[in-house]
C-alpha cells in the first residue's frame, strides 16, 4: 500500500507487454514535474518476459512513486483488482502498457479538477479522450465513435440529462479511490475478451443517485492499434466467450444488479449496452462478416441473451439512441427481439419507376403480416408486385419488411389491421419517441444542462505538432492519386470537356439510346459477350457496344468479329454512358457499375441489367440489395425462387428477377453437341481458391503472394494428391482419358508452387477459351464452385472434392442459400483424395453409376433449348 498523499493512482496491469514498455515510460517521464501528483502502481501478472525488470530498472532512476506488485497469472481483471488494492490515489485509472499518455495529460486533469471545485457539482467520474494510433505511434486518428461527447468542450455533465454520455473505457476513465473500496466494486473476470471495463465503470456508477462526468478533452490518451494479431480486441471477434460470456455477465448481470438496487435500469446504462450491442448486430449485417464462423448453437444462446437484456431496455431508449449510427431497421429488429410493439411504422414510398409508372413502397412489421388493404377511392386494389422479406440476423428470421410495387394514384390508403397507415414520400427516418439534448441544441437551439468549465489556455505550438503531419499525409496521397489518374479534382477539366463533347449532335446521333455490354473491364467470354453477340446477328436495330480494355487479350478476338468496341475508362466510354439506355454486364462490382466518380458523371438514366457471373447458389443478399438492380437474370426455377419468394433476405421481387437462362449456356451446350464423343475425354479439375492462402495487399496495384508455407498446406497438398492419384490411374487412361487441371487466376503466376505433377494438362484462363475446354470435360472435379452448374448444363458428372469444409465456410464469406451440395448437388460429395478419385474413376467407367444426378440437372434448369439469349432479350427490351 501506498502513502495515499497521491492525487492520481495510476494501475497497469502487465502480461507479454515488453516491446512496449520503453515507449508507454516514456510517456510517463514526458509528464514532467505533473508525475509528481501520481503513483503509479505496477502489477506484474505473472508475464515470463522481461516487463518486471524494465520497469523495476525505470522505477531506480526516477523520483516517480512507484509500487511493483507480482503475482501468478490471474488475467487482467485479478491485476487490476490487486493493483485498486495497493493504490493509494485520491482517484484511479487503469492504463494499458502498450498505450501512451500524451505530453500534459496528468496536468489537464488536474487542472479541470480544480476547476470542478469552484462549482457545485462533485463529478464522479472523470473522462479523458481517446485517439487512435499505431505500432509506429506516429499517425494520430480522432475516430473513436465517442468522440462527439468531447466538441462541447470541458464541463460537468449529469448522467441524468444526457445520459447518452457513456464510459467504456477504464484506461480513459478516473474514478474516485475510496468510493470504489467503499462500495465492493470488483472487476468481473468472467467477462471476456472485452467489455470488462464498461461492466465494471456501470456497477460504480450504479452506487450513485445521480452520477456526474467531467469531461477533460483536452487530456489525451492515445490508444494504440496493433497491427499484429495478438491483441485481445483484434481476435475477440474469434472467441465464443464474445458471443456468451459478455453478454451474460457484461451486459445482463450490471442491468438486473441495477434492477435489484434501483428498481430500474438508468438510462445510460440502457445506452451502454445498447452500444455494445449495436456493433455485433452492425458485423454481422456485413458480406464479409467475423460473425459467418459462429456455431448456430452459440447464436441461439446469444439472441436468447440478447432478448433478455433487450426487455430491460426501453423501446423510448432504443428509439432515441443516437451514440452510433442506428438505423430505423436496426431499431425495429431491437425492438422486435426485445419483445417490444413496434412504433408507429408508417408506408414509405422509397421511389417511383417513371417509365413504367409505378411506385415502391415498404413497411416493417414482426410475426404476421398484418392485415393489409389497399384502396383507392374505397375500392380495394391489388399491388402490381409484392414480397414479405426475411431481416435476418444471427441465422434467425428477427423482422419482415413488406415490399409492394404499385400504380400510384390518388386517394390511396393503406390499412394495415384495420388501421389506416401514415404515408411518407421517403425512405424510413427514426421515429422520435423522446427528447434528447441533441435534438434541444440542433433544433430547438437550447443548450444543454451542462456545467461548463473554464477552457485551458491554448497550446500555441499543440495544434501545429499534431495537425502538420497528418496535412503531409493528405497531400502525399493527393499527389499518389494525380499520378495514378485517381484524382477527381485533376480529372474535373477532362470530365468537362468529355460532357460537352457528350451533348454534341454527333456523339447524340452515335450513342442514343445506347445498350452498353460489359463483363469484366480486362476479359470478355462471359454473359454479356454472348448476349450482345446474339443482338449483332439478330437485332441490328438496337445500338449495341461493348465495353473492354483495350489490353485486354479478348480485344482483337471481338473486334475481328464485329464488335462495337469501347475502351473502357476512356472518354469514348464517359460519353457513351451519358446517353446509355441499359448498361447490361455479368459483374455487379463498384467499377462497372461506376466507371468514374459521381462528381464527374453525374448523369445516370440508364437502367443496370444484371446478367450474373455464375448461379446464385449461396445467400449474398447482403451483397446484392444494395446494388442498382432493375433485372436480375437466373437459370433454374429454384435459384428464381431463392430470390423472390416470401421469407427469403432479397429486396427482389419477379419485378426485378426473371428466368431466362444463360446467354453464354447456349453457346456451351451447341459446342458440346458439336463434339464427337471421343473428344469429350477431359477429367477436368478446376478447384475454386482460399483468401487466406495469400498475402495481404502492402500497395495498390501489387500482385498479391502466396502464404510462405503455402506448399504444405491443405489445399496444396490434397490437390496435389489427387492430381497425382488421376495422373497414374491406369483405368482413366484405359478409357482414353486426359487430365486437364485449370488453376484459379490467383493461382496461376504461382502454379509452381502448387507442383503439378507430369502427365496434368494445364489450362489458364488467359489462353483458353474456358468454356471450350469444359465442352470437352466427361467428368468434372471441383470443391465448392459455380462451375458444376456449367457441367451439369451439358450433363456432364460432377465430382465435388471438399476436404476442408469446415474451415472454407467458417472463413469464406459465405451464407447458406436454397442450394444444400448433399441433397441438391450434381455428383457425388467427398472429403479424402482417395474417395474423390474413386468417384471420378466409377463417373468414367460405369456412368451409369451417377446417372441419377442428371434429374436433379434436368429439374433446376430452364429448358436447354438454345433460346436463353432470346429469352434474355425479351425481357430486357420493354424495361425501355
Amino acid at each position: 500500500m501506498t502513502d495515499g498523499t497521491a492525487l492520481f493512482s495510476i494501475i497497469v496491469a502487465m502480461y507479454k507487454v515488453e516491446p512496449y514498455l520503453p515507449a508507454f515510460l516514456a510517456s510517463l517521464d514526458a509528464q514532467g514535474d505533473d508525475l509528481a501528483d501520481a503513483e503509479i502502481v505496477f502489477v506484474d501478472d505473472g508475464s515470463p518476459d522481461d516487463s518486471r525488470r524494465i520497469v523495476e530498472e525505470w522505477a531506480a532512476t526516477r523520483d516517480a512513486n512507484t509500487v511493483v506488485v507480482a503475482q501468478e497469472n490471474q488475467g487482467v481483471a485479478a491485476a487490476r483488482e490487486s493493483g485498486t488494492l495497493h493504490a493509494g490515489g485520491t482517484w484511479i485509472t487503469y492504463a494499458d502498457p502498450d498505450d501512451v499518455l500524451e505530453p500534459g495529460y496528468l496536468r489537464s486533469v488536474r487542472d479541470a479538477l480544480q476547476s470542478a471545485k469552484e462549482t457545485d457539482v462533485v463529478p464522479t467520474i472523470v473522462s479523458t479522450r481517446l485517439i487512435y494510433t499505431d505500432d509506429t505511434l506516429l499517425t494520430r486518428r480522432d475516430a473513436h465513435p465517442l468522440k462527439k461527447q468531447f466538441s462541447a468542450g470541458r464541463r460537468i455533465v449529469s448522467l441524468r440529462d444526457d445520459p447518452q454520455l457513456i464510459k467504456l473505457s477504464a484506461a480513459t476513465s478516473f474514478l474516485r479511490r475510496d468510493d470504489v473500496l467503499t462500495a465492493d466494486i470488483h472487476w468481473d473476470h468472467r467477462i471476456r475478451p472485452n467489455f470488462e471495463d464498461a461492466a465494471f465503470i456501470a456497477r460504480y456508477l450504479l452506487t450513485f443517485d445521480d452520477p456526474t462526468v467531467l469531461v477533460v478533452p483536452e487530456a489525451r490518451y492515445l490508444y494504440r492499434r496493433r497491427t499484429a494479431t495478438t491483441s485481445l480486441t483484434t481476435t475477440s471477434w474469434q472467441r465464443v466467450e464474445k458471443y456468451i460470456d459478455v453478454p451474460e455477465f457484461g451486459w445482463l448481470a450490471p442491468m438486473e444488479d441495477a434492477v435489484r438496487m434501483r428498481g430500474g435500469v438508468p438510462v445510460w446504462l440502457q445506452n451502454t449496452v445498447l452500444y455494445d450491442i449495436y456493433w455485433y448486430f452492425h458485423y454481422d449485417a456485413q458480406i464479409h462478416s467475423p460473425t459467418r464462423w459462429i456455431p448456430q448453437d452459440v447464436k441461439d444462446r446469444f439472441l436468447e441473451t440478447v432478448r433478455r437484456v433487450l426487455s430491460l431496455i426501453d423501446p423510448e431508449v432504443i428509439a432515441a439512441y443516437r451514440i452510433t449510427p442506428l438505423s430505423p431497421q436496426l431499431r425495429a429488429v431491437l425492438m422486435s427481439i426485445g419483445g417490444h410493439s413496434l412504433p408507429l411504422s408508417p408506408v414509405h414510398l422509397w421511389r417511383a419507376d417513371k417509365r413504367n409508372r409505378q411506385v415502391l413502397i415498404k413497411y416493417y412489421f414482426a410475426g404476421g403480416r398484418p392485415e393489409e388493404v389497399l384502396t383507392v377511392g374505397g375500392e380495394a386494389i391489388a399491388p402490381a408486385y409484392a414480397k414479405d422479406r426475411s431481416i435476418v440476423y444471427f441465422g434467425h428470421d428477427v423482422l419482415h419488411e413488406r415490399i409492394l410495387w404499385i400504380e400510384p394514384r390518388e386517394g390511396l390508403t393503406v390499412r394495415l389491421d384495420g388501421q389506416r397507415a401514415e404515408i411518407r414520400y421517403n425512405a424510413p427516418g427514426n421515429h422520435e419517441l423522446a427528447v434528447t439534448n441533441e435534438s434541444l441544441r440542433a433544433r430547438l437551439g437550447l443548450p444543454a444542462r451542462a456545467q461548463r468549465l473554464p477552457a485551458p489556455p491554448a497550446a500555441p505550438n499543440k495544434a501545429t505538432k499534431d495537425l502538420l503531419p497528418a496535412r503531409l499525409r493528405k497531400r502525399v496521397a493527393q499527389v499518389g492519386r494525380i499520378v495514378r489518374g485517381e484524382s477527381v479534382s485533376a480529372r474535373r477539366p477532362w470530365a468537362a470537356a468529355a460532357r460537352r463533347a457528350a451533348a454534341s449532335p454527333a456523339a447524340r446521333s452515335r450513342f442514343a439510346n445506347a445498350w452498353v455490354f460489359m463483363d469484366r473491364d480486362v476479359q470478355a467470354q462471359d454473359n454479356a459477350e454472348h448476349l450482345y453477340r446474339w443482338v449483332l446477328r439478330n437485332r441490328p436495330d438496337v445500338n449495341a457496344f461493348y465495353v473492354l480494355r483495350k489490353s485486354s487479350s479478348d480485344w482483337a478476338r471481338l473486334r475481328d468479329e464485329g464488335f462495337h468496341l469501347v475502351d473502357y475508362g476512356s472518354t469514348e466510354h464517359f460519353m457513351l454512358m451519358h446517353h446509355a439506355k441499359f448498361l447490361i454486364s455479368s459483374h455487379v462490382d463498384h467499377y462497372v457499375l461506376q466507371p468514374w466518380s459521381t462528381k464527374l458523371l453525374r448523369k445516370r438514366d440508364w437502367q443496370f441489367v444484371f446478367l450474373q457471373h455464375g448461379v446464385t447458389k449461396d445467400d449474398i443478399s447482403r451483397w446484392l440489395n444494395r446494388k442498382p438492380i432493375r433485372l436480375l437474370l437466373t437459370t433454374g426455377q429454384a435459384e428464381f425462387d431463392g430470390f423472390v419468394n416470401d421469407g427469403t433476405p432479397y429486396t427482389f421481387t419477379n419485378r426485378e428477377v426473371t428466368l431466362t437462362g444463360f446467354p453464354r449456356h447456349d453457346a456451351l451446350a451447341a459446342k458440346a453437341a458439336a463434339l464427337p464423343a471421343a473428344d469429350r475425354n477431359l477429367v477436368l479439375v478446376m478447384p475454386t481458391w482460399r483468401e487466406y492462402l495469400m498475402t495481404s495487399i502492402t500497395n495498390k496495384g501489387t500482385m498479391r503472394g502466396l502464404i510462405d508455407d503455402f506448399d504444405d498446406t491443405v489445399y496444396a497438398t490434397q490437390w496435389r494428391k489427387l492430381l497425382a492419384q488421376l495422373a497414374s490411374d491406369p483405368g482413366l487412361a484405359g478409357q482414353g482419358c486426359r487430365i486437364g487441371f485449370v488453376p484459379h487466376p490467383s493461382l496461376e503466376p504461382h502454379l509452381d508452387r502448387l507442383g503439378v505433377p507430369a502427365g496434368i494438362e494445364v489450362f489458364r484462363y488467359r489462353d483458353n477459351d474456358i468454356q471450350s475446354v469444359i465442352a470437352r470435360a466427361r467428368v468434372l472435379v471441383t470443391d465448392y464452385s459455380s462451375l458444376a452448374f456449367e457441367a451439369a448444363y451439358i450433363e456432364t458428372p460432377v465430382v465435388y472434392f471438399q476436404f476442408d469444409a469446415a474451415q472454407f465456410f467458417d472463413e469464406h464469406p459465405h451464407r447458406a442459400g436454397y442450394f444444400d451440395y448433399e441433397r441438391n448437388g450434381f455428383g457425388p460429395l467427398t472429403e479424402e483424395a482417395d474417395e474423390a478419385a474413386d468417384a471420378i474413376r466409377a463417373a468414367v467407367l460405369t456412368p451409369e453409376s451417377v446417372a441419377h444426378y442428371a434429374d436433379r440437372a434436368t429439374a433446376f434448369f430452364i429448358d436447354r433449348d438454345g433460346k436463353n439469349s432470346e429469352r434474355a432479350f425479351e425481357a430486357i427490351a420493354p424495361l425501355g
